[in-house]
């Protein structure tokens, strides 16, 4: 494929999605880029600071993921009742709010507590994002659009 076909398959993709859409899809990018970056140095600062090995201290990486997966099972009706938006928004700031309450956790309890508490917010911006692409994208677009948020996701 040349730069030519490249750039005229993009420009057709920027045209074909409102503005709304390329939106999340740089906020996806973003923050899946931003979390990429971070985890690794703050594994090694809890591991540092508490003075546990890698393999103990990415185990908080493990509570994460099971408290995002209980998470997810009622993130739907909670997107549902309070809004894609607000959703989103909370799930963007209790996320980052966490990244400043790091340095004063002391504990192992401490830690695994506050990657629960990660855990279980952030299936609220995936699903709030997921809704609000199905409310702006025609249905016979979605999967091409669901295809490039996934893509976002994966090159962050």
């Amino acid at each position: 494929m040349t730069a030519t076909t490249l750039a005229a398959k993009l420009n057709t993709a920027r045209k074909q999605y409102p503005g709304q859409f390329w939106m999340l899809y740089a906020g996806m990018l973003i923050s899946r880029t931003g979390s990429s970056l971070i985890w690794p140095f703050l594994m090694i600062f809890i591991a540092n600071k508490l003075g546990l090995a890698l393999t103990a201290a990415s185990s908080l990486m493990t509570i994460r993921a099971v408290a995002g997966l209980g998470a997810s099972f009622i993130a739907g009706s909670l997107v549902d009742r309070f809004g894609r938006k607000w959703s989103m928004v909370i799930s963007l700031v209790a996320i980052g709010a966490s990244y400043f309450l790091f340095p004063f956790m002391e504990t192992f309890i401490a830690f695994a507590l506050l990657m629960a508490f990660r855990g279980a917010v952030q299936p609220l911006y995936a699903v709030g994002a997921n809704a609000m692409v199905a409310d702006l994208i025609p249905e016979d677009e979605r999967i091409d659009a669901y295809a490039l948020m996934r893509l976002a996701g994966n090159v962050g």
